[in-house]
């Protein structure tokens, strides 16, 4: 005596669309959530009115990368070695955060958007 069980591959290709359009969306919302963060987090960046002209500017040297799930944004480079400071402070500087803030805030609205794409 045996059992016949039909139609999986239906249910297989059933699970595969879903599991590609989830995928698909949280792709959408990692690129969203980077973009917002860079761009708020560039337009919150305290601007020295002091530099000279032709002195690299934090703001400057802000970068964005998005991969395959996966996505950041960054600060400083060789000339700009200071974000870290203006973000956290010093001993003699108070603190300016201009990337956590953003960050939390994005990704806030990430979680949101992977929450409702979950729902379905």
């Amino acid at each position: 005596m045996g059992i016949t069980v039909s139609g999986l591959d239906a249910i297989k290709a059933r699970i595969d669309a879903h599991v590609a359009r989830v995928k698909a969306g949280a792709q959408d919302a990692i690129v969203e959530a980077v973009d917002g963060t860079y761009d708020d987090s560039k337009a919150a960046c305290p601007y020295d009115e002091t530099k000279k002209e032709g002195e690299p500017h934090l703001r400057d040297s802000a970068k964005k990368k998005v991969g395959e799930l996966v996505g950041w944004v960054s600060y400083g480079s060789d000339e700009v070695n200071w974000e870290k400071f203006v973000e956290l402070g010093t001993s003699r500087m108070r603190a300016r955060p201009y990337l956590f803030p953003n960050f939390v805030r994005n990704g806030q609205k990430f979680k949101e958007r992977c929450k409702r794409l979950a729902e379905g």
